[in-house]
């Protein structure tokens, strides 16, 4: 390992669990804390390999707070436990990151505070959105991912796989992606048949598809990174333009107007 103080936690069959010291100020901590889930979600961060992944890491876990509740952009839950989308290896073990110890409790979500979080690093296809996206991840973070929850995670917590859970559980249906939604299910022993989704008509764009419709309107707003103060401006100017309330948030007819527009720029 090249990060000072990265040392190798467990190993697995095929998978190494690294455990960066990265700095925990700004989480509330309980050294009495007994995690009850394990939650996970994915990312659409550019986490590459090796030390870059890492250095990646350490950025993300010392910038100071963007969301109420101690989020920090992508990913916008703090991780406990990181696997990359593509996976580096170490003496022939798929590499995988510890960011916090378990008495760091993460808020962000309904489950994400009784929970330890797991972050699949990559963005996939969802019957929710319309942006194109990889169907499932690479197949060494497959592996990655099945080892680390249940070789490592579910019976070093004792835990079961009933106690996963995923954004789809408070009805957040973009963010895992259907393959993280399947795989999910799957190992809580429920149908992999997922529920269909809604009418293209009623999807709402992402983030990143809103600000192309406002910076092609004409309305400023961010390149990137998390949902702003300055992009709910844009969108209160875009709703004013089109004759909508103009609240700076999405309302029906607010993602009606957006995705009339998004559709003439595609």
């Amino acid at each position: 390992m090249t990060a000072t103080g990265a040392t190798v936690e467990w190993e697995g069959q095929h998978t190494a669990l690294v455990s960066l010291p990265l700095p925990s100020a700004g989480f509330p901590r309980d050294l009495h804390r007994v995690p009850q889930y394990v939650y996970l979600q994915t990312s659409e961060t550019d986490l590459a390999r090796g030390r870059d992944a890492i250095d990646k890491l350490f950025a993300l876990h010392t910038t100071p707070p963007t969301e109420t509740g101690g989020g920090f952009g992508h990913p916008s839950i703090p991780s406990t436990f990181v696997i990359p989308s593509v996976p580096d290896t170490h003496q022939g073990r798929l590499v995988v990151y510890r960011c916090l110890d378990e008495s760091a409790r993460i808020s962000g979500t309904t489950y994400s505070p009784a929970s330890l979080v797991v972050t699949l690093v990559g963005r996939y296809t969802s019957r929710h959105a319309y942006d194109p996206a990889a169907p499932e991840p690479d197949s060494t973070a497959l592996l990655a991912l099945q080892e680390l929850v249940h070789d490592y995670i579910l019976p070093r917590y004792r835990l079961k796989p009933k106690m996963l859970r995923a954004p789809f559980d408070e009805n957040n249906p973009v963010g895992p992606g259907d393959f993280l939604e399947t795989w999910v299910r799957q190992q809580r022993g429920e149908s992999p048949n997922l529920p269909p989704g809604p009418s293209p008509a009623h999807v709402p764009l992402t983030s990143s598809q809103v600000r192309l419709v406002l910076q092609a309107q004409g309305f400023e707003c961010n390149l990137g990174g998390t949902w702003s103060n300055l992009d709910a401006a844009g969108l209160r100017a875009f709703q004013r333009h089109h004759g909508l309330r103009p609240t700076g948030r999405h309302t029906h007819e607010t993602d009606t107007k957006l995705i009339e527009v998004w559709k003439t720029l595609a």
